[in-house]
């Protein structure tokens, strides 16, 4: 059996199907106070959907996250409520896109408040 690396984000994220399976991929642009002034993140819904099979391996939930100068992988992330973000643990930064629109970035030690917006 193989194993994925993952993360446990107790009694924030739920990795149980959302009824979304089949839904578009999703592009966010966040804007937050320096040093992070604004960032991108992608999220694909369809990626937590139960698996067609009791035999499939487990699959990590991936987001693609841009940075001004870089373009890194992270754990994507779909909570109860419908918020949406990733982790990113070699950087430890943590994104929360909340369901009003509001967000909380958590990297370098500083938690920031900003806002995401759909792209596009």
């Amino acid at each position: 059996m193989r194993h994925s690396k993952g993360f446990v984000l107790a009694g924030m994220v739920t990795m149980a199907s959302t009824g979304q399976a089949g839904a578009a991929p999703e592009a966010w642009l966040c804007a937050f106070a320096p040093p992070f002034e604004t960032l991108r993140f992608t999220l694909d819904p369809a990626q937590f959907a139960d698996p067609v099979s009791p035999d499939e391996p487990p699959r990590r939930q991936l987001s693609r996250v841009t940075l001004p100068n870089v373009e890194l992988t992270a754990e994507a992330i779909l909570t109860q409520d419908g918020g949406r973000g990733f982790f990113l643990a070699e950087r430890a930064m943590l994104l929360i896109r909340h369901s009003d629109g509001s967000a909380t970035l958590t990297a370098d030690g500083a938690r920031l408040g900003g806002e995401c917006r759909p792209e596009g």
